[in-house]
């Protein structure tokens, strides 16, 4: 089932991929916001939930678990 995607972002054989671990709660109301009270489309809103959880890997894998941390560095790399 690799590659399918449900409304909130990609699906693998377990249900959608989760955002790591730090950011999964505001990770998933962001995508529930975009999805549900902005309105996107299903596409969009899968590209956008790909697009976070990478860059939330990307974060939690150099040991930065707390949005507050994040600095300009960290978003332009």
């Amino acid at each position: 089932m690799t590659g399918e995607h449900s409304a909130l972002g990609p699906v693998d054989g377990r249900g959608p991929i989760a955002f790591a671990e730090p950011y999964r709660r505001l990770g998933e109301q962001f995508m529930a916001h975009i999805a549900v009270e902005r309105g996107l489309s299903p596409a969009t809103v899968s590209a956008y939930g790909a697009d976070l959880r990478k860059y939330t890997a990307w974060l939690a894998d150099r040991g930065i678990e707390d949005v507050r941390a994040v600095s300009r560095r960290d978003i332009e790399d």
